[in-house]
């Protein structure tokens, strides 16, 4: 196996599948286990991705995900969200937007499915800060809450190393702030960046946090735990995290006015 893949790192896993029956041992011979042979017998074992791609619609007023699964060619009706009925309109590269206010006579939208919106990625988050005039690169301090702009993923990993580092305090994230005992730190970014670095040095996040940020899988459940414990430490996006931090300039304790009224 290791010259037909030119390494032989997969060692650790290919022990791991044999440890949880997902691979039998016959005779020198590796081989899937029955139930594994009849997953592929049923074409469900060809990919390990948890559901197929889709797109998202974005709210052209929030910067939110709205719902998924549409795209140009759903568009052009209405439908009811958050308490109003909103156009829904095709964009230039063939994606979906929620816009404006619609007509409770407009013709419906042929959407293709409903489900849990997607996480808003903090560089949307960002641009929203500027169009209400906000500074993103400067953090602002307003009682106990920390406006970052850091997107729900960033701010749930920065309340958890807040949680890791005080875990008799409490700290909860949205998509602009991280909320709680905030003053237990040392309010600068640069202790923050270096409280950070340590966390993930120490590589010790509760699996429980862990695993929040593990893409859906199909068949991480086959995983033994110490491989599944891995796993999910490998997923939390640390680099992510560094990248973000260091775009931060500095922490004003002043509280969350706009630039333009503070000028």
């Amino acid at each position: 196996m290791a010259a037909e893949a030119g390494t032989d790192e997969h060692t650790r896993v290919v022990h791991d599948m044999l440890s949880t029956g997902c691979l039998v041992d016959l005779r020198g011979a590796l081989v899937p286990s029955d139930r594994l042979i009849d997953e592929g017998d049923a074409g469900r074992i060809h990919t390990v991705i948890a559901g197929g791609v889709s797109s998202s619609v974005v709210d052209i007023r929030t910067g939110d995900t709205a719902f998924r699964d549409a795209d140009a060619a759903t568009t052009g009706g209405a439908l009811f969200h958050a308490g109003a009925m909103r156009r829904l309109l095709a964009g230039g590269d063939g994606s979906a937007y929620l816009g404006d206010n619609a007509k409770r006579s407009h013709p419906l939208a042929k959407i293709k499915a409903t489900g849990p919106a997607l996480p808003t990625s903090h560089s949307i988050i960002w641009a929203l800060a500027r169009l209400n005039g906000y500074d993103p690169a400067r953090w602002q301090l307003n009682g106990g809450t920390l406006l970052t702009w850091g997107g729900q993923t960033l701010n749930a990993l920065l309340a958890a190393v807040f949680r890791r580092s005080a875990p008799d305090r409490n700290f909860s994230p949205s998509p602009t702030a991280v909320s709680g005992d905030i003053f237990a730190f040392d309010l600068s970014i640069e202790s923050i960046r270096d409280l950070a670095k340590g966390i993930e040095t120490a590589n010790d996040l509760p699996l429980s946090v862990a695993s929040k940020f593990v893409g859906p899988s199909r068949f991480i459940g086959e995983l033994s735990d110490a491989l599944a414990a891995e796993e999910k430490r490998r997923a939390v996006p640390w680099a992510l995290l560094h990248r973000w931090l260091d775009r931060v300039e500095s922490i004003d304790l002043g509280g969350s006015l706009p630039m333009e009224k503070r000028n």
